[in-house]
């Protein structure tokens, strides 16, 4: 499917129901807004797995085409630091529910922008979706990495703004990753006499719990 009208309010989505389109849906994007993509996959009728792509800035017009697939994306890059909100964690997987891909059609380009991603059916994937939960980005099937600024997530929606890399013609892929603590501060060296009792203090962010093994 494809709407060739370039306006972000091209699309007027009042579906009570959460009416989605399986497979492929391509629009046209030339405004500053919020671009709806309301997909899913017909393996997983029951789930709506929309896409939201929201461009900060005026873009360079075309279009966007952008589907939901439902096969684990694998975990190639992966574990990264993300520092870029309160708290720091350590996204160690991704969730293997499913992925979605944006490609850049007809010279469509931006270079701030954000993407939101409605993970209905991730529960039973790797961990249950939280406010931590981060989005990660790939080109085609490479390395996984980290784009933007994280945003706290609301119920399904997972969130981050401020991207920069742009989606390309090649494909550009978004998953979720799952948010570790971030050990920020190990235990130092320390010489002890035979019968003291020495102490050590680990510091970390993110989710719990840890566990340290020495």
């Amino acid at each position: 499917m494809y709407l060739l009208n370039q306006a972000a309010s091209s699309l007027s989505y009042t579906s009570s129901t959460k009416s989605r389109i399986f497979g492929q849906f391509e629009r046209g994007v030339g405004q500053q807004g919020t671009y709806l993509f309301p997909v899913s996959n017909i393996s997983r009728p029951s789930y709506y797995n929309a896409a939201t792509l929201i461009t900060n800035t005026i873009p360079s017009t075309g279009s966007v085409l952008t589907e939901f697939f439902t096969s684990s994306p694998g975990n190639a890059g992966l574990p990264l630091a993300d520092v870029s909100a309160d708290p720091g964690v350590e996204v160690d997987s991704a969730y293997t529910a499913g992925y979605w891909s944006m490609t850049a059609k007809n010279s469509f380009s931006s270079s701030n922008y954000g993407v939101t991603l409605e993970a209905e059916g991730f529960t039973n994937s790797i961990d249950t979706v939280r406010d931590i939960t981060r989005v990660i980005k790939r080109t085609g099937t490479g390395n996984w990495t980290l784009d933007g600024v994280h945003s706290e997530a609301s119920g399904n929606l997972i969130k981050r703004n401020n991207l920069t890399g742009t989606i390309l013609p090649a494909g550009t892929q978004f998953g979720l990753g799952r948010a570790n603590p971030l050990i920020t501060d190990h235990p130092d060296d320390q010489t002890v006499c035979e019968m003291t009792y020495p102490s050590f203090t680990v510091v970390a962010s993110g989710a719990g719990p840890l566990t340290y093994v020495v």
